[in-house]
């Protein structure tokens, strides 16, 4: 699917590193399918490329979803290991 989407819109691979602020290398291992692309980035360069508005649209509100799970857990995490301050 990346390399399809990048091929689609034009891009060489050194371009659409830049669109997503990535090394060529981690473009590359994306494409070879060595490292998985955050769906997020993907997202970003879909977006960036004009390609698959309605799509991108439906993975960012999931995409938004799970960022604010995480904040939520992250929330609680943060606030459970913090100590009690004293009333005085």
């Amino acid at each position: 699917m990346i390399r399809s989407a990048r091929a689609a819109s034009g891009l060489t691979q050194t371009e659409a590193a830049k669109i997503v602020s990535v090394s060529l290398v981690t473009w590359a291992r994306w494409e070879a399918g060595t490292c998985l692309m955050p769906r997020g980035l993907y997202d970003l360069f879909m977006i960036s490329t004009n390609q698959s508005e309605v799509v991108c649209e439906q993975s960012l509100l999931r995409g938004l979803d799970d960022l604010i799970s995480d904040a939520v857990a992250l929330r609680r995490k943060i606030i459970s290991t913090r100590p009690a301050i004293p009333a005085e």
